[in-house]
């Protein structure tokens, strides 16, 4: 049972981490681009939609980065 644990641990650790903000945003974007491929949504704004998820994820990293900084 240990060796399940640690296994299921190691996962969570490398899939979520520290920031677990871009591994929601990843299953949005993957679960948006699997509804698009069943139907008949056009896929040019996955680009977009990664994009943003790249911009929130930095702008909360460097939100917790500058409130760190001021404690």
């Amino acid at each position: 049972m240990k060796y399940v644990k640690a296994f299921f641990m190691f996962w969570f650790d490398f899939l979520i981490g520290d920031t677990p903000e871009i591994f929601v945003g990843a299953l949005i974007v993957l679960g948006v681009a699997a509804v698009a491929a069943k139907s008949s949504i056009s896929t040019e704004l996955l680009p977009a939609l990664v994009i943003v998820t790249l911009v929130l994820s930095v702008g909360w990293a460097v939100t917790r980065s500058v409130l760190k900084t001021k404690r």
